[in-house]
C-alpha cells in the first residue's frame, strides 16, 4: 500500500479551530474523514512531518556508488549456431549425389491434440473419424533419398531401433 498524503494547511488550521471550541479528536477526525490517530500525532507534535527525500543528482554523483537499475543480458551463441557456417563452407563444393538422406516418421491416426491428416477424392466423403480415449498406437515408416530416387518407404517393426 502507498503513503497516505499528508495533512494540508486548510486540514491542519481545522483541526486547530475544532479544537480550540472544544471538540474531541474522535469528532475531529469524522469531520475531515481522516484516521484519529492522525489528528492526535498531529496535536502531540504539529511540527513534525515527513521527511522529504532529496532526489539524487546525476551530475555530481560517482557512477559506481549507485545501485544498478538495470542488468545487461549476455547473449549465448549456441554451438551448432556457431558451427553450422563452417560447416557449410567446409562442405559447399562436396558431391551430395552420392550421399543418402533418410528420415523416420511414425504415422497415428489422430494425434494427442485430436488432429488428423489423409487425402480425400473428389466426389467422396470424408471418411467416418475413429476416436480413442488413450493409446492408440501408430506405425514407424522409414524411408531414404539418394540422388533423384526414393528408396522405401519401409514399415519399421515393433520394437526395432534405428
Amino acid at each position: 500500500m502507498g503513503k497516505k498524503r499528508d495533512l494540508t494547511d486548510s486540514e491542519k488550521s481545522k483541526i486547530v479551530k475544532c479544537l480550540s471550541e472544544g471538540c474531541s479528536t474522535l469528532e475531529v477526525a469524522k469531520i475531515l474523514r481522516r484516521d484519529h490517530r492522525t489528528i492526535k500525532r498531529f496535536v502531540a507534535n504539529s511540527q513534525q512531518g515527513r521527511k522529504k527525500r532529496e532526489p539524487i543528482n546525476l551530475q555530481c554523483c560517482y557512477i559506481p556508488e549507485m545501485q544498478p537499475t538495470w542488468s545487461v543480458q549476455k547473449y549465448q551463441v549456441f554451438s551448432a549456431q556457431r558451427h553450422g557456417p563452417d560447416w557449410a563452407k567446409k562442405y559447399l563444393k562436396t558431391d551430395f549425389s552420392k550421399v543418402l538422406w533418410t528420415d523416420e516418421m511414425r504415422v497415428t491416426l489422430d494425434g494427442p491434440d485430436g488432429w488428423a491428416r489423409g487425402w480425400i477424392s473428389n466426389g467422396h466423403r470424408a471418411p467416418l473419424r475413429v476416436r480413442r480415449q488413450q493409446g492408440g498406437g501408430g506405425v514407424l515408416v522409414w524411408a531414404a533419398i539418394i540422388k533423384d530416387e526414393l528408396v522405401g518407404p519401409f514399415r519399421v517393426e515393433d520394437g526395432l531401433k534405428i
